[in-house]
């Protein structure tokens, strides 16, 4: 009778933090697209100073997040997101609209493959 008390409080410890984790990405990726989103809004009025300024906030949730992401997502794919958002940076700092946006729609294309990847599906389970 332990041995069942046991593996059903691992597997609800188990399934409870899977439930926290997805819904920890789900909101980070909701603020990260609402920022990428005003970036964009941003570059498209030639606005680079407040492009920059939602830039250095989005990336410091990622850096907050990141962190706790990186624990249980693929690390390159939270590499990348972190590479991409400082050559976004360096792009919008430097007034390249177009390569900004190339990298914006390549870091939403990323924190959405790291969402997916994370739901309970059958193609993520085998």
């Amino acid at each position: 009778m332990k041995r069942v008390l046991t593996i059903t409080g691992i597997l609800l410890i188990i399934l409870i933090c899977s439930v926290l984790g997805i819904q920890h990405i789900s909101k980070t990726n909701l603020q990260m697209n609402q920022y990428l989103e005003n970036t964009i809004s941003y570059l498209s009025s030639e606005n680079y100073t407040q492009a920059l300024e939602e830039i250095e906030s989005a990336k410091k949730l990622w850096e907050k997040s990141g962190s706790f992401i990186n624990t249980y997502v693929n690390h390159e794919t939270v590499d990348v997101i972190e590479e991409n958002l400082v050559r976004l940076s360096a792009n919008i700092h430097n007034r390249q609209a177009t390569p900004s946006l190339v990298l914006i729609e390549a870091i939403q294309f990323e924190l959405n493959h790291i969402y997916e990847c994370e739901l309970p599906t059958l193609k993520n389970i085998f």
